[in-house]
């Protein structure tokens, strides 16, 4: 074999290495950004487990919780006895997270939708609003909506 064929075979040896070489590199990277991807999305769960967590920790707080003026009975079940249709849901606004509940009730003679709104911290819970039909009640009209509820 001459110098220059064993300098040609010798280069496309280097040649077929060094395409070796770029696709095992290319692989690495690719494994870097699967590997980076990867570790976004777990983040991201992670987040939404956390946050659903919370919210189901809200609803369950609130529906095993009693109100003060009314502590022999939880809010779950004198809501869930008395208004028909009841439905439970969360809701948030800025860092205030809020328990919702929507029920039909019967009131001066008419049935409607009784919407009300739960405050929510770390260690307690109160009413922040109701209202019926979407119409805002009043502090008397709450009173008396409740003492229904818990039959006083």
């Amino acid at each position: 074999m001459s110098d220059a064929d064993f300098i040609k075979e010798l280069s496309e040896v280097v040649s077929e290495e060094n395409t070796k070489v770029n696709k095992i590199r290319k692989s690495q990277k690719n494994s870097k950004t699967l590997k980076i991807v990867f570790t976004v999305i777990l983040i991201v769960v992670a987040i939404a487990v956390i946050v659903g967590l919370n919210s189901d920790m809200n609803l369950a707080g609130v529906k095993s919780g009693t109100l003060a003026d009314y502590p022999n009975v939880t809010v779950g079940e004198a809501f869930d006895d008395f208004f028909g249709s009841p439905q439970w849901g969360v809701d948030k606004e800025g860092d205030q997270h809020y328990v919702t509940f929507t029920g039909k009730c019967e009131y001066f003679g008419e049935i409607g939708n009784v919407d009300v709104l739960f405050w929510v911290d770390e260690t307690s819970f109160g009413i922040s609003s109701m209202s019926m039909e979407g119409v805002p009640l009043t502090n008397f009209e709450q009173i008396a909506i409740l003492n229904a509820v818990y039959g006083v």
